[in-house]
């Protein structure tokens, strides 16, 4: 959960050095971490990974665990392009539409924010804007405000790929969003990134 909590800040060297911690203890039960920490770096080591896992790790897993998995899996997915085999994340999550995913140590997200980063992935980028976008309102009415930032980086950035008549517009307003509430929650490389995306 260190991890990950790093991760939800953007700090990939001190979530390194917790999942590497992690690992000594949990035989890399948290792969899915791992592999999310590798997309961040590269994209090819972050589908390896992703690949692997899925592949190797999940069919051995109970499938309560994707419930908790699929956040992680599904940004890993949308940080490298690509699902890596976890296909059957995406079937699965229909069940949990306009559901909140949480664990019993933290909230991971609105279940439909995962499911539209899955659709991006798919290049479905109506369905994606649809689904992050109704995730992301859900993030704002529950004051989840890490989880605002996090789904208003992500609903700009599809916005942007899908290009349409006022997408630029809402993308920007996101970004001055996303920058706002990120600088006032310390959330420094998503505020750098979306000020990139500025540009």
């Amino acid at each position: 959960q260190a991890a990950r909590g790093a991760l939800d800040v953007g700090d990939h060297a001190a979530a390194a050095r917790w999942q590497a911690a992690a690992e000594a203890t949990l035989l890399g039960a948290s792969i899915p971490t791992a592999a999310l920490l590798s997309a961040a770096e590269s994209r090819q080591a972050g589908a390896e990974a992703l690949t692997r896992w899925a592949r190797d790790i999940d069919p051995q897993l109970p499938n309560m665990f994707r419930f908790f998995a699929a956040p992680l899996v599904a940004r890993i997915a949308f940080l490298v392009g690509d699902r890596c085999g976890a296909d059957s994340y995406v079937d699965y999550l229909e069940t949990f539409a306009g559901e909140l995913i949480a664990l019993d140590s933290g909230i991971e997200g609105a279940a439909d924010w995962v499911r539209g980063l899955f659709a991006a992935v798919d290049g479905r980028l109506d369905a994606a804007v649809t689904l992050v976008e109704t995730g992301h309102a859900m993030h704002i009415d529950l004051h989840l405000h890490a989880r605002t930032v996090r789904s208003g980086h992500d609903l700009a950035k599809i916005l942007l790929r899908r290009g349409e008549s006022d997408d630029l517009d809402r993308a920007e307003g996101l970004l001055a969003e996303v920058v706002s509430l990120g600088t006032e929650l310390g959330m420094t490389p998503i505020v750098e990134a979306s000020a990139a995306l500025r540009g």
